[in-house]
């Protein structure tokens, strides 16, 4: 959560998740939901990752092309598949990596 508090208000946080909706909730309880602008979430949507469907219902809510997104993910098979639609995609195992990657490009 502290991670996803370092990031700017000018930027937009946005969820892609693969979840049920009693593990949604879960993760709400927590408050970490509260930091997303929005939530795109499988059991809502109607797709996974890695399908693209996944994906471009997320740019689709968001009114984003894909080459504005910076696609985080701990599964390298998301990562590739995110890269493949034109996201700047990058695996990240863990709250240091995802940091990494932000420092690398310049949202933090």
């Amino acid at each position: 959560m502290e991670l996803l508090d370092e990031i700017p208000a000018s930027y937009r946080v946005a969820a892609l998740s693969n979840t049920s909706a009693v593990h949604w909730d879960t993760i709400a309880a927590t408050g970490l939901t509260h930091r997303f602008e929005r939530a795109f979430l499988s059991h809502q949507i109607g797709y996974l990752k890695p399908s693209p469907e996944a994906f471009a219902c997320a740019l689709r809510g968001l009114d984003l092309p894909a080459s504005d997104v910076l696609f985080i993910d701990d599964s390298q098979r998301n990562v590739a598949a995110a890269a493949t639609l034109g996201m700047h995609a990058q695996l990240a195992r863990n709250a240091a990596e995802a940091r990494s990657v932000l420092i690398e490009y310049g949202v933090i």
